[in-house]
C-alpha cells in the first residue's frame, strides 16, 4: 500500500519505492529465518499451530482461522521469501 501510494503521489521517488519493496521482502526473509530457527530443535513429526482469528464458537465446536507450520511449509517459507527478495534486489539495481 505504501509503495503504491508513493508511486502515485511522488513519481520521481523511484529509489525509495525500490528500497521499500526490497526491504519488506528482506524483513519477511528474516522473520522466516527466525521461525525456522525456532522450529529447528523440534521433532520432525511436530507441527506448530498458531490460531489467528476465532470465527465462531458454539458449545464445544470452535471454528477458527489458524496457521500451521511444519517442515515442508518452513522450507517453502524460506525458498519463497529468499528468492523473492533476491529478485527484488536484482530488479532494484536496474
Amino acid at each position: 500500500m505504501l509503495n503504491g501510494t508513493l508511486a502515485l503521489t511522488r513519481p520521481n521517488s523511484k529509489t525509495l519505492v525500490s528500497v521499500i519493496g526490497a526491504g519488506v521482502l528482506l524483513a519477511a526473509f528474516a522473520v522466516s529465518v527466525v521461525v525456522f530457527s525456532a522450529f529447528a530443535g523440534l521433532h520432525a513429526d511436530r507441527a506448530g499451530r498458531v490460531p489467528v482469528l476465532v470465527v465462531d464458537s458454539v458449545g464445544t465446536l470452535q471454528v477458527d482461522f489458524a496457521l500451521q507450520v511444519d517442515q515442508l511449509s518452513l522450507v517453502m517459507l524460506l525458498v519463497v521469501t529468499g528468492v523473492g527478495s533476491l529478485i527484488h534486489l536484482s530488479a532494484s539495481d536496474t
